[in-house]
């Protein structure tokens, strides 16, 4: 499970607040396939002691045998249990993120550290996939104090490289043991997502639960790695900073890569290529153990003179300990970046959310959104795309779901792909059940602002007429683009959308007085994409020099509270269909929204014109200006209202 390398930038470069404290929490947590439940309220695990015992070590595991998982060294730092009376399955959760590394490679067994003997007790290995867990195998073996290596008769599970896997061990926790405040678990480390869980019932029915407050459970599968080459680097995880670089610009990056291969290397010669210059050469000497990751900081000077455009940025390993033929055969770490020298002040931020009615954790985003809507209403703008299928679903947007929601829910921030992530979107099921809504509140809010301040290529802004009592619709989109934009994105598109809050629909919510998932009816949904206005992936723009302008009129649909809907309008590269194969380069470039109810509500009502037969001039929201105002302007010369360019 790879840590995000948009949440790791964030907390090495966000402003020094009391978010910093909370970012902090994130290092090393991920996305899982599917969601773990959040433990009930009122359970919790209970405050772990320091530990005291001095466990085994590996306990004759052989040269071709390693401990895979959130630990791998026999290191134990505190014990506990859950305070409660309870019987569990507990252990781990480790996706394709950790095991693609050792595809090939054979599971032949769990190992896992206890404070005191439970018995005999049964280990397990379990796929999970799509919510549901299928045993693969299980053995029960007598267990002692300290370190217990269960290596399995008769069964061996070979790693494929794409599944997700649970394993661990049976637990029980009796009564004496709760009086004698008395548990068996052992932990490492900090809290990581998936570090720790436990399948179990807490008064909800057996589920899969996330746990927290011991650090990562002792637990690791016993593997066989054999097939694996004896000297081989790949990389883990990598932050090379925002997509778009200037010229001159010095960029600070992290590479992180893992021992992948048998050996332990001492020597690594690292790469970094822009497109086919060789810009980075080093040695790395730090020693690298078997299964260990490496971090690495590096500094790339882009020249002041770099073209203009998309380039590609490469990490490569040239020689292994010496050897040409290891560093070949290392991984190979590679993102596109775009370099410029001009931009503009954006507007707004576009946070896209997908959202669905029939999951609890939705909820949750919903209120973070609308808290970041309140907070940043003057630079954000939110619009929430339901899942295909729901009550709120619009046909036209299931193309953003398709290609954005990996998982739901998550949003998007501009729908821009920050370099080292897996995805665009950013998954709320990682940061739910880790910190909860108010901590991942500031974690989006720095991500507001970082891309607030972000170069934009091209700005819009918006203006418009409304008749309340007709309830047509005239909304006009003017800005202006750099010619780099046109350099690095050809032709520019527009897109508008009507989206309204307070849309009443039922969601699937956590109860506050059982903590378990309930459907609300009455609930209220907020920024709901309810039409496009424009074709869903945007109209293409006719600029006049580096202007543009473009009008459109409609009657607002029946069933839409005009008081709370607003137009949305997006200006992006222009394409006649946005798939897997060019949506990293389909960034929304700027961004910005009028509600209607800052619109003037009809030409009719400006009154305070005091010379019918000479021209008044307002906004084209409705405010009165000046006789010398430039740019696009209504003018009204007694009966007669039109737009008009000034300038």
């Amino acid at each position: 499970m790879k840590p995000s390398a948009r949440i790791f930038h964030l907390i090495n470069i966000t402003r020094a607040r009391a978010k910093a404290a909370a970012l902090l929490l994130l290092i090393g947590t991920t996305a899982t396939a599917q969601p773990l439940l959040p433990v009930p309220q009122g359970v919790a695990m209970k405050a772990p002691k320091t530990a005291t015992l001095q466990p085994r070590k590996a306990q004759g595991l052989s040269g071709n045998l390693r401990p895979v998982g959130y630990s791998t060294t026999d290191q134990v730092d505190v014990t506990g249990g859950f305070g409660m009376v309870v019987t569990a399955s507990v252990g781990a959760v480790l996706d394709s993120d950790m095991l693609e590394a050792y595809q090939g490679c054979k599971i032949v067994g769990v190992r896992f550290a206890l404070n005191k003997s439970i018995g005999r007790k049964r280990a397990f290995v379990y796929s999970l996939d799509d919510n549901r867990l299928t045993l693969l195998h299980e053995q029960n073996q007598r267990t002692y104090e300290g370190w217990n290596n269960v290596v399995f008769n008769g069964f061996e599970k070979e790693i494929s490289g794409d599944e997700t896997l649970f394993f661990g061990f049976d637990y029980e926790e009796t009564q004496e043991m709760v009086d004698a405040d008395d548990g068996y678990l052992c932990g490492v480390g900090n809290d990581r997502e998936n570090g720790f869980v436990a399948l179990a019932d807490f008064g909800q029915g057996t589920n899969l639960y996330s746990l927290s407050a011991m650090g990562c459970l002792c637990v690791q599968l016993i593997v066989d790695v054999s097939n694996l080459p004896a000297k081989k680097l790949d990389f883990y995880w990598t932050d090379t900073g925002f997509r778009y670089k200037r010229q001159g610009e010095r960029v600070d990056m992290l590479t992180s890569f893992i021992n992948s291969g048998r050996d332990t290397v001492f020597a690594a010669r690292l790469l970094c290529h822009v497109d086919s210059d060789l810009m980075i050469d080093t040695l790395l000497t730090d020693t690298v153990l078997p299964g260990a990751t490496e971090y690495v900081s590096l500094v790339l000077n882009v020249p002041q003179d770099y073209p203009i455009g998309s380039h590609e940025l490469a990490f490569s390993f040239g020689e292994v300990d010496g050897d040409a033929e290891a560093g070949a055969i290392s991984g190979i770490f590679s993102t596109a970046f775009v370099v410029y020298n001009e931009s503009l002040k954006r507007h707004k931020v576009y946070l896209e959310s997908y959202t669905d009615a029939d999951n609890y954790v939705s909820s949750q985003q919903n209120s973070m959104l609308t808290s970041l809507s309140a907070y940043y209403s003057e630079i954000l703008s939110v619009v929430s795309i339901h899942r295909p299928g729901t009550a709120l679903a619009i046909p036209e947007a299931a193309y953003l779901d398709t290609l954005y929601a990996y998982t739901h829910p998550c949003f998007t921030s501009n729908r821009s792909y920050f370099p080292g992530e897996e995805y665009i979107a950013y998954d709320m099921n990682s940061y739910y059940d880790q910190v909860g809504v108010p901590f991942t509140v500031a974690i989006a809010g720095g991500v507001v602002e970082q891309d607030y301040d972000s170069p934009a290529f091209a700005n819009v802004g918006l203006g418009g007429l409304y008749d309340p009592d007709t309830r047509r619709l005239s909304i006009t989109a003017s800005g202006k683009t750099l010619a780099e934009a046109r350099q690095m994105f050809g032709e520019l598109a527009l897109t508008l959308m009507i989206v309204e809050n307070q849309v009443a629909s039922p969601q699937q919510v956590i109860s506050g007085r059982t903590g378990a998932p309930v459907v609300s009816n009455a609930y209220k949904h907020d920024n709901v994409l309810r039409q496009f206005i424009t074709r869903p992936v945007g109209d293409r723009l006719t600029l006049n020099g580096d202007s543009f302008e473009a009008s459109y009129e409609l009657v607002l649909p029946d069933g839409l509270n005009a008081a709370n809907t607003r137009v949305v309008a997006l200006v992006t590269k222009a394409a006649d269909s946005v798939t897997d194969e060019n949506v990293m380069g389909m960034d929304v470039l700027d961004c910005d929204d009028i509600r209607l109810s800052d619109i003037q509500p009809d030409p009719d009502g400006i009154t305070d014109v005091t010379a019918p037969d000479i021209p008044q001039c307002y906004s084209l929201s409705g405010q009165r200006t000046g006789k010398d105002a430039r740019g696009l302007v209504i003018e009204r010369n007694g009966n007669r209202v039109r737009k008009v360019m000034r300038r």
